[in-house]
């Protein structure tokens, strides 16, 4: 048989098979499956489909944790922080100061030139809890210091006057400042009395719903601002952290002197708190 008629007869007998059988009926009429062989097929494929993919128990379903999609945010639990302690601010204090002392912000002051251990320390003052009983405290060991001029415009930095336990009236008051730590508290200079030759340094400080004057160089105890003679204490310029501000009794200065001439501060000679005496020639300490 030649090779092409095998082929067309394997073909055929593969279609034939795969035809599904049918009865002939006794009139030669095509019949239909019998109802007890599709049961059995249908009944093989239904097993073979439960073979593959057997059931899964409840309770493994109920375990299983399906994974969040990667674009669903995830809450991050921060923990607790205590609220940090709030205090008054500088520039707020700065205004009350100005109500009450009746300064005037001002950008230029004749000790501008001399003030740069001033500012150092006011930029760098460490906040501290200030009342008053520290405040009489910090008094009365300023106050033991003993007092030594050195540069008549410029104060000593706060940790040297602390270290030699000696100072002028800049020195004392710019290390009583920084010992304070109270930012709303004003580095002053002025005149301890109207009429002296000389400037002098002294701190304001508000306690108590008052202005209080801490001068350790001249006094041991604060004393109020408001119960002082007009003719003492007598402020021109403060410096705190709120910047420069002058006084009322500035404009007497602006008006009679030229912005260069400025008094020393504290000189060893004319500083009202020393006691000189002439003997043979010669001047000494009384």
């Amino acid at each position: 048989m030649p090779a092409f008629a095998c082929a067309m007869f394997a073909l055929g007998t593969v279609r034939a098979e795969a035809k599904p059988r049918f009865r002939t009926g006794a009139n030669g009429a095509g019949g239909e499956l019998r109802s007890h062989e599709l049961q059995q097929s249908l009944f093989k494929v239904s097993r073979i489909k439960l073979t593959e993919f057997p059931p899964v128990p409840s309770a493994e379903l109920s375990s299983v944790h399906l994974p969040l999609p990667s674009s669903s945010p995830r809450r991050r639990i921060l923990p607790k922080v205590p609220p940090a302690e709030v205090r008054p601010p500088a520039l707020a204090s700065s205004g009350q100061a100005a109500r009450e002392l009746a300064l005037q912000p001002t950008a230029f002051t004749p000790y501008d030139r001399y003030l740069g251990t001033v500012r150092t320390v006011i930029a760098n003052l460490p906040e501290r809890d200030a009342d008053m009983l520290v405040a009489c405290s910090l008094m009365r060991e300023g106050r033991s210091f003993r007092y030594v001029a050195t540069d008549p415009y410029r104060a000593v930095p706060p940790q040297v006057t602390e270290a030699r336990r000696s100072g002028d009236c800049k020195a004392k008051a710019l290390w009583l400042y920084e010992q304070l730590g109270d930012p709303r508290a004003l580095y002053v200079i002025g005149k301890l009395e109207r009429r002296s030759k000389t400037s002098h340094a002294w701190v304001y400080w508000r306690a108590e719903d008052r202005w209080w004057i801490l001068d350790p160089t001249d006094r041991a105890d604060p004393v109020a601002a408001d119960s002082v003679a007009s003719s003492r204490y007598v402020p021109y310029y403060s410096f705190g952290k709120g910047g420069a501000f002058r006084h009322r009794a500035t404009s007497l200065l602006l008006a009679g002197a030229s912005p260069t001439a400025t008094a020393p501060v504290a000189t060893m000679r004319t500083h009202p708190v020393q006691r000189t005496k002439i003997r043979s020639g010669k001047r000494k300490r009384g």
